[in-house]
């Protein structure tokens, strides 16, 4: 008798143990399930079939995180794409880079093109991760004339608030409407901005815009129709300036331009490189 009590009683336990090790993976998938993963869209007009990448502030030559855009005939679901939460640590800056794919609405008319536009450039787009984790974001034109704007602060080693307050104050020189309604034009509000939707919300003239997009597609240089929208920018910071302190290492300064030297990952040695101010 006791032999048996014995057997049931290990039978009893290999059961119990089976069951806890089966209730602890349900929980844990299940809470993978409320861990919502960070979504945005590409849009020069939507690109389809193009390659995203994720770069930390501190290391902008290794992605942490790659994908591809969505494929879609219906313009509000091209050009998507999915980064997992856990990618992005609070606090930090990162850079989103969307290159190649194909711009099914290349002249943002809010119809399919017949024949899409290959493109052959890259569109960036700068963040901490409290904004990209506060909604559905899209990398736009806006975003990327943002990112040429201050990519120097970031090669410069910038501290990261000096950086943060630059951009709120271009943003407010991109944009001339609160988009998200919460009182204030900030980031946030450009990463809200869609060039069908909201064409009239950007304080750039849409031929500037539409050159710009067009530079993108071709992989041209566009730095003419930067300089003419970073005059209007200028002009508009300084009217509402504040003093951005902290420091730069490897930056030197002369007229419109900041000489950077960096590492460039396919050379590995230093160059000098100047970024128009």
């Amino acid at each position: 008798m006791h032999g048996t009590y014995r057997r049931v009683g290990l039978i009893n336990r290999k059961y119990f143990t089976i069951g806890i090790l089966l209730l602890s993976l349900a929980l844990a998938c299940f809470g993978c399930l409320w861990e919502q993963p960070v979504t945005g869209q590409a849009l020069l007009g939507p690109l389809i079939n193009a390659g995203v990448d994720v770069y930390r502030e501190d290391d902008l030559k290794n992605p942490i995180f790659s994908t591809t855009t969505s494929d879609a005939a219906v313009l509000a679901d091209a050009g998507l794409f999915a980064i997992p939460d856990n990618v992005f640590e609070e606090g930090r800056l990162y850079v989103i880079a969307v290159s190649g794919g194909r711009d099914i609405d290349a002249d943002d008319d809010g119809v399919l093109d017949a024949t899409p536009t290959d493109n052959q450039g890259t569109l960036h787009l700068i963040g901490t991760a409290e904004q990209l984790r506060s909604g559905a974001f899209k990398v736009n034109i806006l975003t990327e004339i943002l990112y040429q704007k201050v990519s120097y602060l970031l090669l410069a080693q910038y501290p990261r608030q000096a950086i943060l307050s630059t951009m709120k104050q271009y943003v407010r020189a991109l944009l001339k409407e609160d988009m998200d309604g919460d009182g204030d034009i900030d980031i946030d509000d450009l990463l809200a901005w869609d060039p069908v939707t909201d064409k009239d919300s950007a304080a750039i003239d849409r031929s500037s815009i539409q050159n710009c997009i067009a530079a993108i597609h071709a992989d041209d240089a566009y730095a003419d129709e930067l300089a003419a929208i970073y005059k209007n920018i200028i002009s508009a910071v300084q009217k509402n300036a504040v003093p951005m302190l902290g420091f730069a290492e490897n930056v030197a300064v002369s007229g419109d331009y900041a000489y950077v030297v960096y590492e460039r990952a396919y050379y590995g040695s230093n160059f000098l490189s100047g970024l128009q101010v």
